[in-house]
């Protein structure tokens, strides 16, 4: 760069603002003039530029405000909107819980919201039962865990608390409380109340000793809390409804004016002829009877370390669904129970007394039976006849045998014709039959037995019927298999398929033992059932055909080995 232009760039503007301020102020010392106009200068200079660099920093200071508040209120938005959004989830699901049966997939649901509430590892939904000899136990049906469906913690009968296992137990574990009130006179009232626990806490998984893991041991926390509610859905949840309270007359009034008195006198009269309209009533033959159904969610961190699920929103969050589930549990199943009471009354007006039935199906095979001794009968003749005309000893003997066989096949041929007589019954109240898996409330111990040893003889799997836990026959399960397919099985059921198994046969005698016939105890509705009376006959009558069957072929046996002895023996050289 020149001299020159080096000048005009560095000094120029100074020196041309200064050199035209010099000409139009024209100073003594003109030198002094110029020096303290740079230096003024100058100054001006550093305080324009600082200016300008207090306006960019407010600039990008506004700016980084701006985008700071646009920040947050994207996240507030983002915010309410993912509570919005857990909230519709929320209504939604409690609204489903509310019109439906309360299915499994709705228990699945409600662990699901918890295990993501709360960033549980696991959520797992279990009752609490007692198997077929009386102990106690928690088995676990729903998991977010797929180890966990079908777990099981055991328990014991009551009063062996030591060889319960885990720490669950204790949210079961009720005491008495006394709670005194005051009065507006000052009169103290005390009451005594029963409480549960709200939940079980353990902080450390690890460290307490007591815990049961179902899988290895890790850092964690666990939370229990009950799902505690009254069920109607049991054996005995039905009784007769309390009597409609008596109501009164309601009094008319007189008439209003003199010149109305007649017309006031008869409107007085027909009022006091009315009934007071007595108020609703919720249930008007039958009425539920409760019992209380103790149910439990557990949510564990296992795995995530210590602290969480610890905090009052998890607690809080999890006992509140607790008590949703609860709350829509016993509304569905007083629901269900309202209709299957009125599907009872129903069904009960078509169980006819079966009498008649029988004694023309008795009648029936009675001839049956006449006929076929007949047979047998002129058979074992023709064989004592043949025996008697001069044959030998062996001709004799193999005439006897044939008689005896003869007897045998009579004793199978009658139970097979009882057999397609019990059959042939239980087809006139085969829709009665199948209508009983409708029914929501479980019959009494009786009918389930009689309809389980059904299910054994058509050889349904135990475990389709039976609570495989508890030992217990589930209704839940055993309804859901009453309809055409189970009785295409009754029907095409081969006895001499069965009569092999002795387990089977012995199995089904103890289930029905002690049964009627002629009629066995259903309900509270409908006391007793000509229905599974039949279905009780026509496993009986099974039974001893398949009894029968095995008879046979065990004769049948041992006189094919018989015969073949004698032919060997007739065979042989003589000596």
């Amino acid at each position: 760069m020149q001299d020159a232009e080096y000048l005009k760039q560095s000094v120029g503007p100074a020196m041309t603002q200064a050199m035209a301020s010099l000409v139009v102020e024209q100073p003594e010392d003109a030198v002094e003039y110029l020096g303290t106009y740079l230096l003024s200068y100058v100054k001006a200079m550093e305080a324009e530029a600082l200016k300008v660099a207090s306006v960019e920093r407010l600039t990008s200071l506004e700016a980084s405000l701006a985008a700071s508040e646009a920040a947050s209120a994207a996240s507030t938005a983002a915010a309410s909107a993912k509570k919005k959004q857990l909230q519709a989830e929320s209504d939604s699901l409690e609204l489903s819980l509310s019109e439906t049966a309360v299915p499994p997939s709705g228990i699945d649901a409600v662990l699901s919201l918890l295990q993501v509430r709360t960033g549980a590892t696991g959520a797992y939904f279990g009752r609490r039962e007692t198997d077929s000899q009386g102990s106690s136990q928690i088995q676990y049906t729903n998991s977010t865990q797929e180890f966990m469906v079908g777990a099981v913690l055991k328990g014991g009968a009551e009063g062996e608390e030591e060889s319960f296992e885990g720490v669950t137990w204790p949210l079961f574990a009720s005491s008495e409380v006394e709670e005194t009130t005051v009065d507006a006179e000052g009169e103290e009232t005390t009451v005594t109340r029963t409480v549960f626990p709200e939940d079980v806490v353990v902080e450390n998984v690890v460290r307490n000793g007591g815990v049961k893991c179902f899988g290895l041991p890790k850092l964690g926390a666990y939370l229990a809390v009950p799902v505690r509610f009254n069920s109607c859905l049991w054996e005995g949840g039905v009784e007769d409804a309390e009597p409609a309270p008596e109501v009164e007359a309601v009094e008319g009034g007189e008439g209003e004016e003199a010149s109305e008195e007649a017309e006031a006198e008869a409107e007085a009269e027909a009022k006091a002829k009315e009934v007071a309209a007595p108020p609703p009533r919720e249930f008007d033959k039958f009425q539920p009877v409760y019992r209380q159904m103790e149910c439990v969610i557990g949510l564990d961190t296992v795995g995530q370390g210590v602290g969480r699920l610890l905090d009052p929103e998890s607690k809080d969050l999890a006992r509140e669904w607790g008590g949703k589930l609860a709350g829509a549990k016993a509304k569905a199943e007083l629901q269900a129970w309202k209709e299957t009471v009125e599907k009872l009354q129903e069904w009960g007006q078509g169980e006819v007394d079966q009498s008649t039935a029988k004694e023309q199906g008795a009648a029936k095979l009675a001839e049956q039976v006449a006929q076929l001794s007949e047979a047998v009968a002129g058979a074992g003749a023709g064989a004592g006849a043949g025996a008697g005309a001069g044959a030998g000893a062996a001709e004799g003997e193999e005439a006897a045998n044939a008689t005896a066989m003869s007897e045998d096949v009579k004793a199978l041929r009658e139970s097979e014709l009882r057999t397609a007589s019990a059959l042939e019954l239980l087809g006139g109240t085969k829709a009665q039959l199948l209508a009983v898996g409708g029914f929501a409330i479980p019959p009494r111990n009786e009918s389930t037995k009689v309809l389980g040893a059904a299910m054994a003889l058509i050889g349904t799997s135990e475990g389709d019927y039976v609570d495989v836990k508890t030992g217990k026959i589930d209704w839940g399960k055993l309804r859901m298999l009453v309809g055409e397919d189970f009785y295409a099985k009754v029907e095409a059921l081969d006895v001499a398929s069965v009569g092999d198994d002795e387990k089977l046969l012995e199995k089904v005698r103890g289930m029905v033992e002690g049964s009627d016939e002629a009629g066995v105890p259903f309900s509270h509705v409908v006391v007793t059932s000509f229905t599974v009376g039949n279905l009780l006959g026509w496993v009986n009558a099974a039974c001893a055909g398949a009894e029968a069957n095995k008879a046979f072929k065990v004769k049948e046996a041992e006189a094919a080995a018989e015969a073949a002895a004698a032919a060997a023996e007739a065979a042989a050289p003589a000596e």
